[in-house]
C-alpha cells in the first residue's frame, strides 16, 4: 500500500498534464498524423503519445500509468518505468510511421504504456534480482511472467496485426490497436537496451 500512496502524487500530476492536453488546439497540433509527418511536421512523432481524445481517454491512461508505477516501485524500478514510458511514446509513433501505413492518425499514451509494461515484465522475469532474497526473486519473476502473459493475451485478442484500427463500443472513437502491438515491440527493444540489464554494484551498493 505504501508504494501506491507514494505514487499517487505522480499519477495525479500526470493525470492533470494529460487532461490539459486533451482539448483543442493541443490535439490537432500535436497528435500523430502520418500525412503531416510526411510533410515535415516531425515533432508529431515526439508529441503524439501525450495528447488524448477527451478527458476519459486521458484519465484511463493516467490511471494505468499510476498502477504500473506502483508495481515498478515495489522493485525499485520506478525511474526506469518513467523513462520507458517517455521513450516508448516516441518509439511507438516511429514504428507506426515505418510499419503501419494504414494508420493515418493516432493519439494517446496506451502504446507507450504497453511498451513500459512489456519492458517491466521482461526486467522482472529475466534479471537476477541479487538484491532480493529467494522469496523476493520468486515474486519478481512470477509477477513478470504474469504481466507478460496478460499483455500477450490482450494483444492476441485485439489482432492488431490483422485489424490495425478497431471500433469498440466503450470508446467514442476508433482505437488504434496497432499502437498496442507497436508498444509491445518497443518494450522488447527497451528491455534489450543496456540500462535495463542487472544493476551495477559500486562499493558494494546496488545502484538503481
Amino acid at each position: 500500500m505504501r508504494s501506491i500512496r507514494d505514487c499517487a502524487p505522480v499519477a495525479f500530476a500526470l493525470g492533470l498534464f494529460l487532461l490539459a492536453l486533451a482539448a483543442d488546439p493541443w490535439v490537432g497540433a500535436l497528435q500523430y498524423s502520418r500525412p503531416l509527418v510526411v510533410q515535415g511536421q516531425w515533432w508529431r512523432l515526439l508529441t503524439g503519445g501525450f495528447v488524448h481524445l477527451g478527458a476519459l481517454h486521458a484519465a484511463v491512461n493516467a490511471s494505468a500509468a499510476g498502477l504500473l508505477l506502483a508495481l515498478a516501485r515495489r522493485f525499485a524500478l520506478g525511474c526506469e518505468l518513467v523513462r520507458n514510458v517517455l521513450l516508448g511514446a516516441v518509439l511507438v509513433n516511429v514504428l507506426l510511421f515505418v510499419f503501419s501505413r494504414d494508420v493515418g492518425f493516432a493519439a494517446g499514451l496506451s502504446g507507450a504504456l504497453h511498451a513500459a509494461a512489456v519492458a517491466l515484465g521482461l526486467r522482472l522475469l529475466f534479471s537476477d534480482h541479487s538484491e532480493f532474497d529467494a522469496a523476493g526473486r520468486r515474486m519478481a519473476r512470477g509477477i513478470g511472467g504474469l504481466l507478460l502473459a496478460l499483455i500477450g493475451l490482450k494483444l492476441y485478442a485485439e489482432h492488431g496485426w490483422r485489424t490495425p484500427i478497431a471500433l469498440e463500443r466503450w470508446w467514442a472513437f476508433p482505437v488504434v490497436v496497432a499502437a498496442h502491438l507497436a508498444g509491445a515491440a518497443a518494450g522488447v527493444l527497451l528491455a534489450a537496451w543496456p540500462w535495463c540489464g542487472p544493476r551495477r554494484r559500486r562499493n558494494g551498493v546496488n545502484r538503481p
